[in-house]
């Protein structure tokens, strides 16, 4: 009988959370929240690439980045 608690605590797959809590949540948080604050950094990142005058492709860059931000804030609703 002990034998079997034993192994069951040393077998880490048994108690691994499931791909249900992986998938939905991030170190605690809601997929929404954690997408929200992926998107305003996406966001900030584009701001401050696009302040930085000695950037080559810079617009470009922006554009990507602030698309990204948009696209994980539609997202998360």
């Amino acid at each position: 009988m002990q034998q079997e608690a034993l192994s069951g605590l040393a077998n880490p797959a048994r108690h691994a959370p499931s791909s249900f809590l992986l998938r939905y949540y991030h170190y605690g948080m809601p997929l929404s929240a954690d997408l929200v604050n992926k998107s305003v950094q996406a966001a900030i990142a584009a701001i401050e690439i696009y302040n930085k005058p000695n950037f080559f492709y810079r617009e470009e860059a922006f554009s990507l980045l602030m698309t990204n931000a948009f696209e994980l804030l539609f997202k998360a609703k």
